[in-house]
């Protein structure tokens, strides 16, 4: 307990002297302000949510979540039967009870298949049901596009301004000035759904290239750099002439790798105008710069193996690639490198690479397939909901988060103190794009679209869809400017 009581200040003291300069062209750089000097306790101290005491008579306070049958990643995200050792289930448990015993409340859970079906049927069946909906940023958008959602900025107790709440997502998922779902530390799907790259170390020392990790701080981890690296790897490995399971290969990845590495460059599919409404900028110079040196080896199977290849069945095919050390670069969101926990060599961990060594910081793009965004229903009562939401925030930022971070992270996938710094690196600048969420037209979907095909005339492709995009995009704003 004592360890994840430091984790957990020592996350919330970076977050406050770091500058979370904004990625991309839409977004606003934050102020840097110095902390004085004061101990850990003053700190942990002044972190504390404003809110009035409460008493709700052992209400059960109702989540629905996704179903975890089938879904490895959901099991848990709210509510957990009992404490059974493992210490993101404890800290869960933990976390339930310290919300539980302030506002005499039961939390509980509900799964669904059919996520948007079923919080739609609650809605107008008007039977308040779930107090707040949680489930993949897609499943979000159709809750809010439908009024059935409440515009969370007029919740008086929510305050998105607390280090419990992503400001990144307020930043990305607003519209206008509608909040309708938004990510934190109430769920550590968060932080499961950051993009990465993993290397591996033996073949940095092997083929006697730079070493990832001082390329990362000195800002030397850019696309060229990642390009020539991974360039000279690949070879024929059985001899059979072709290139297959076998081989051995500078890059590993999946068709979303694209669309993370042009996040990472510092590009956006949609930025924002002055009126915080969004606006396509996916055909940008810098973007279409990108692509081109993106598709110059995403498309040529001498240099990476994807799970689009015919040759590669399932998954788990890439990951015995990489674990066999005929891989040097995988790129994967952070959850999958669990299943690297048997891998006899060493590896790193890296954030995504800069478009060159001018852009100021790293930037993770989170998948918005498996992040959770936190929706509350018309149906909920807004004062209740909105305190217990933010305490449960609050009281996670002390228990979920940290106990990730020292189970998951630090104490299960890295293996040396760089990781754990690349890390910090990596959660410092995440971002949350409109367009793949929303995908107006396609837009957010171009670039994984043209990965799978193999092809790279976005320019031409991106002609045909702009005027839809556009077209759907504005109905959108005008839609969310009509709502109550």
């Amino acid at each position: 307990m004592k360890i994840r009581k430091f984790i957990c200040i020592l996350l919330i003291v970076c977050q406050g002297i770091l500058i979370f300069a904004a990625c991309g062209s839409g977004g606003a750089e934050a102020d840097v302000t110095t902390a004085p000097a004061e101990t850990a306790e003053a700190t942990e101290t002044e972190l504390t949510p404003d809110l009035p005491e409460a008493d709700y008579d052992g209400y059960e306070f109702t989540a629905l979540a996704r179903d975890p049958s089938g879904d490895l990643w959901v099991e848990g995200e709210f509510a957990v039967e009992e404490m059974n050792g493992e210490v993101l289930n404890d800290s869960i448990f933990e976390r339930n009870r310290k919300v539980e015993e302030t506002y005499n409340i039961k939390i509980a859970q509900t799964a669904a298949a059919d996520f948007v079906n079923a919080a739609k049927k609650s809605i107008m069946a008007g039977d308040n049901a779930y107090d707040i909906c949680s489930a993949s940023l897609f499943s979000m958008t159709a809750l809010a596009q439908e009024n059935m959602a409440l515009d969370l900025n007029t919740l008086q107790y929510l305050d998105f301004e607390n280090p419990w709440w992503d400001s990144r997502s307020i930043r990305d998922l607003s519209i206008g000035k509608r909040q309708y779902f938004v990510t934190g530390d109430f769920s550590f799907r968060n932080y499961n759904a950051a993009w990465i790259y993993c290397f591996n170390k033996q073949m940095i020392i092997d083929f006697e290239l730079d070493n990832p990790y001082e390329l990362v701080l000195s800002s030397g981890w850019t696309i060229d750099k990642f390009s020539e690296m991974m360039t000279g790897v690949s070879a024929d490995v059985d001899g059979d002439g072709k290139m297959n399971q076998n081989d051995r290969y500078g890059l590993i990845t999946e068709q979303s790798n694209t669309l993370g590495m042009f996040f990472g460059a510092g590009n956006l599919v949609i930025s924002k105008d002055e009126e915080n409404y969004p606006k396509i900028v996916i055909n940008s110079e810098r973007g279409i710069s990108t692509l081109d040196k993106l598709f110059a080896f995403m498309n040529d199977n001498t240099v990476r193996v994807s799970i689009t290849d015919s040759f590669i069945s399932d998954w788990q095919g890439l990951v015995n690639i990489f674990i066999d050390n005929r891989g040097l670069f995988y790129s994967i969101v952070m959850y999958t490198v669990k299943k690297l926990r048997n891998m006899d060599t060493d590896f790193g961990l890296l954030p995504m690479p800069k478009y060159d060594e001018r852009q100021e910081e790293y930037c993770t793009w989170v998948s918005p397939y498996i992040a959770s965004g936190l929706v509350i229903p018309t149906t909920a009562d807004p004062e209740r909901t909105s305190i217990i939401c933010e305490y449960l925030c609050y009281a996670s930022m002390d228990t979920v988060r940290p106990a990730y971070y020292e189970a998951t992270i630090a104490g299960k996938f890295s293996r040396d103190t760089e990781s754990v710094e690349m890390i910090d690196i990596i959660l410092a600048n995440r971002i949350y794009d409109l367009g793949m969420i929303y995908d107006w037209g396609g837009v957010g979907t171009l670039i994984n679209d043209l990965t799978s095909s193999k092809k790279s005339d976005f320019a031409s492709r991106y002609a045909k869809i702009e005027e839809k995009a556009q077209k759907a995009l504005e109905e959108t704003i005008e839609k969310y400017k009509a709502m109550n």
